[in-house]
Order: structure tokens, then sequence, then C-alpha cells
């Protein structure tokens, strides 16, 4: 799992470091950084499956692009970023830290570097020693071509690579070419799988008052979160621990959260709520389309 995200000229971040936990939620005014943030991890999730860095970034035809493209993603008047991505290792004492930087011009995006790191804790939890697995890059672009390779801590001029995306997915291929020891793969595909299991969850309320089809994969807006919920398998405990999240909020007195099926078929399911006593739903109304309405009163 990812422990922590640092941002450099990424956006509107000048150096920003966010530490997540099993549930990070951001809360911050308008224009704060939330969608920025949630950008950046985006954007790894995407060039962790292999997409080229500025189709990752400006988007094609089977991409929406990252709010702004291009243009606006790297912090003005600079032309890279940084991105640096702590996960989990392989054991308890240990993690693994993966640094991206990238250039970016008006029609195109290349890597600069790239590097994965292993932190070790076992000899001192507070102070880990560090040991450099692999360091890729050129410090002058030049067909775009990653032209330099420091492997195991020893430099080596083996292998040309496009740095239009990125060879973190093609590590292993590569420590067999160079016949490195099998730890390099091993660290390199478990960071690929973190970063593989991102999921941006960024609802759209007026998204989600509406009947959904019983599915079982969240969309990214939460469109259908009801139809997911009512078909879990773990329905009440995980109405639970919405209910408590919900309970927490300052504005009501939530009781209760849920979702059941609705409809002759039961395919379809519809989220509802109880505050204070008072039960609501998520319905269509004539009058108002997508409010919300306690279920006592009419449109």
């Amino acid at each position: 799992m990812i422990k922590q995200l640092k941002l450099h000229h990424w956006k509107s971040f000048e150096d920003a470091t966010l530490d997540i936990d099993p549930l990070t939620i951001m809360i911050g005014t308008n224009a704060s950084g939330k969608s920025n943030a949630l950008d950046a991890l985006l954007f790894l999730h995407r060039v962790s499956m292999g997409v080229p860095i500025f189709q990752a970034i400006n988007g094609d035809i089977n991409l929406p692009p990252l709010r702004g493209g291009a243009e606006w993603v790297c912090l003005k008047p600079h032309q890279q970023f940084s991105l640096e991505v702590i996960t989990d290792g392989l054991t308890e004492y240990q993690d693994y830290n993966y640094h991206l930087n990238v250039a970016v011009h008006e029609k195109k995006a290349e890597i600069l570097s790239e590097d994965l790191t292993i932190f070790d804790y076992k000899k001192d939890p507070n102070t880990p020693t560090e040991r450099l697995l692999f360091w890729a890059g050129s410090e002058v672009s030049n067909y775009n071509t990653f032209t330099h390779f420091i492997w195991e801590g020893q430099e080596d001029w083996q292998g040309i690579f496009d740095n239009s995306s990125t060879i973190l997915h093609r590590v292993k291929f590569v420590a067999e070419i160079m016949k490195s020891s099998q730890e390099i793969g091993k660290a390199a595909e478990h960071v690929l799988k973190s970063l593989q299991k991102i999921f941006v969850f960024d609802p759209i309320p007026s998204h989600m008052r509406d009947y959904s089809s019983l599915a079982d994969k969240l969309l990214a807006d939460g469109s259908n979160i009801a139809g997911v919920l009512a078909g879990l398998e773990e329905k009440t405990e995980i109405e639970a621990l919405l209910t408590s999240y919900a309970k927490e909020l300052p504005e009501h007195e939530v009781k209760r959260v849920w979702a059941e099926t609705v409809g002759k078929f039961k395919t379809d399911a519809m989220l509802y709520g109880e505050e204070g006593g008072e039960r609501w739903m998520l319905e269509l109304c004539p009058t108002a389309p997508y409010a919300i309405w306690p279920s006592s009163q009419p449109c």
C-alpha cells in the first residue's frame, strides 16, 4: 500500500507531502489543491499501467486529460515536476521509495530520471538504512532515450530505452538482461502493484441522486454507489461503517445510511438515510430533479 506521496512543482504545489493511511479523507476549501493531489495519484496509476507520460497527462481517445492538461501540470513558470511515492515493502521492516522526474513541453513529455530505493528499518526503526536499487536517466535528452543506468550501486551503460514511458514496469525484464539479483524485479513488481491498485474516488453528489443498477465495481464519480452497496455480501457491515463516518458530520444527526433494491425485478437500488428520527431518500422529483426530500413530504 502507498504510505506517502510527495509533490514537487506539481500543479499548484511547490513542495508538499501527503501522508496516506488505510483511510485518508482530504478536506479543504475550494481551490485548496485537493483535486490536484488526486490527479497526481491518477497520473501514477496511469503510468504504472504502461501509459506513455504525455498521454497520461493530456489524455487520448481512451483517456480523459488531467485537469488543465499539459499546460498546467507544472507549477508556473517551471517546466518540470517530480512525484515521489513511499510504499510498504515485502517485509514489515521494509519500505520502497519510487521517484519520477518529468519534463513537460507543449506537445511532449519525457522522463528525466527515475529511481527506486529500499528503506530497511530492521536495525533502527527510526533511522532506516537506504540502498539504491536502480536509477535511470539522462542529463541531456537525446532521441528520447535513457543513456545512463546505475544498477545495484554500479554504473552500467547497457540498454537504450524510450523515455516517453516509465521503465518501472519493465525493470523485471531489464534485471534479467543485466543478470541482476531477483530483488530488483520483485521490488519493482511490488511497487507497480501498489500504484496499479490506486482508485481515485471523487464523488459528484448530483450523480449519486438517482437509481443505479446493481454492480460490483464502484465508479469514480460515485454514481452507482447505491447499486454497489446493495449488492455487497458484507452489506450490513459496510452500511454500519458508512453510518459511523456519517455520524461524525457536524451538520446533521445521522442515525443510519443504507441501500435497498427497488423495482419489480430488484435490479436497481436507491440510497437512503435517517437523521434525527426523519427518514430521507435520494429520489427524483418533478419540480426539483435530484433533490433530497424527506420521505414523509411529497414533491
